[in-house]
């Protein structure tokens, strides 16, 4: 394969003033039960390069799936640089990237059989539990093999190991309906299924009954995964694009005191043992840990090489695609909230009046870059002289994050938790105004 891309950057490098190359292969197989029985067994696999160059001051982007089609990929890549935009930076020099720990071969290894049975076990179990209940699972194996090279000298590849489990529990008692879901991907075997399996159990049971709630302001505990919504503001505000155009509200306030000392937010795609991880970005600059709010003090933004160019940074590492046919962009990789020093059963133990706030709905709609988080509560229960005693349903959850992580923290509790944007800790705030429907 390496011969075949060093082809390809060849003829670019004689067509073009500079390129970079990057190609992805990916092999998977996903396993899926639907609604308590085995649905499908699937084996995929993909590859695509995309070519980017510099023509004439001006990027040219193109893509194939189809190896070995060099000579279109590069006379595509060097007509569209006739109405790319501005090369307002250059492709990534050598380096060497530090290693990240991201491949086990017990993944690929890994019997059909053996994913099967991980899956029924989890749906019988489940059912076990509430007979009632419609499980789907899908447990998922797969290989990623990715690099970039580029004319200025950058070289590297990487194989990724992926391993991931996702449940979904359904039940419907007249108009009452219950949905409770929960996963986690590690780049190994020693995942947790059993404890996964227990959550969504122990969700199910307290789910099914209902307390009402009536509107106001509570003291909120939110999970990793109500946790990665309330960071949406900081997702789109961080990013360096928006820097760049001048709509981020942190624009010219780096090394500022902007929210509470106890909040801390990094981005690290160099841990062991994470699908999210990786030695380099998607545009060949090595991976870090950067700190972008320390102790509440904002101290960077996330860049990929064009915007960190523009701003007069360094890039973060933080190039990555969304696909195959988009170029590389600032994206999160893998963010880290420190945690605090709480047990997350203290935590409930200490609220007289509260909800738990698991999974929200419609959290992205709003005004984020002015820190607006609003959604309805899916998956939430009430707090109760500090016990969980049901399930809260048809109310809207609104908080500023901006304000929340400034003034209304209570605290971070010392567990952690995967979440689909990161490892993050459950949170503790106070006056979270809570509408009900009645």
């Amino acid at each position: 394969m390496s011969a075949g891309l060093e082809e390809l950057l060849g003829k670019a490098r004689k067509a073009a003033d500079a390129a970079e190359v990057y190609w992805r292969r990916v092999s998977s197989t996903p396993v899926g039960f639907e609604n308590n029985k085995l649905k499908e067994i699937q084996t995929n696999a993909t590859f695509g390069v995309a070519l980017r160059v510099i023509k004439g001051g001006r990027i040219g982007f193109s893509t194939t799936n189809k190896e070995g089609d060099w000579d279109t990929l590069v006379d595509n890549a060097v007509a569209a640089s006739a109405y790319g935009a501005p090369a307002s930076f250059e492709f990534a020099p050598a380096s060497t990237p530090t290693g990240v720990d991201v491949y086990d071969a017990d993944v690929v290894a890994l019997p059909v059989e053996d994913m099967v049975d991980t899956g029924r076990t989890i749906v019988e179990a489940v059912n076990a539990a509430d007979p009632q209940v419609l499980t789907g699972v899908e447990v998922s194996r797969a290989v990623r093999e990715a690099g970039v090279m580029t004319t200025p000298g950058f070289s590297g590849t990487y194989r990724r190991t992926e391993y991931h489990v996702f449940v979904f529990a359904h039940l419907v008692e007249g108009q009452n309906m219950l949905d409770v879901y929960d996963g986690d991907g590690l780049t190994g075997l020693k995942l947790d299924t059993k404890g996964l399996t227990e959550r969504v159990i122990h969700d199910l049971r307290l789910g099914r009954t209902n307390v009402p709630i009536k509107s106001g302001r509570f003291t909120a505990i939110l999970t990793p995964n109500a946790v990665a919504d309330l960071l949406g503001p900081f997702q789109a505000g961080l990013d360096g694009k928006a820097v760049e155009r001048g709509i981020s509200p942190w624009r010219d306030k780096l090394g500022q005191p902007l929210f509470s000392p106890s909040f801390s937010l990094h981005d690290d795609t160099t841990l062991p043992g994470l699908a999210s991880s990786a030695a380099f970005d998607d545009e060949g600059v090595p991976t870090r840990r950067t700190a972008l709010v320390d102790r509440g003090q904002l101290v960077s933004f996330y860049l990929d090489r064009r915007t960190a160019k523009a701003l007069g940074h360094k890039p973060t590492g933080n190039g990555w695609r969304h696909g195959l046919e988009t170029p590389p962009a600032p994206s999160l990789g893998h963010w880290v909230v420190a945690p605090g020093r709480d047990s997350l059963a203290s935590m409930i133990k200490g609220v007289r009046d509260g909800v738990l706030v698991d999974h929200l709905m419609g959290a992205w709609a709003g005004n984020l870059l002015a820190g607006e988080v609003n959604g309805n509560v899916m998956l939430g229960f009430k707090i109760e002289n500090g016990e969980l005693t049901g399930r809260v349903k048809d109310c809207m959850f609104s908080v500023n994050a901006f304000e929340a992580l400034s003034r209304q923290i209570i605290g971070f509790s010392k567990e952690t938790k995967h979440s689909h944007i990161g490892t993050l800790p459950w949170l503790a705030l106070d006056g979270v105004t809570i509408s009900a429907k009645s």
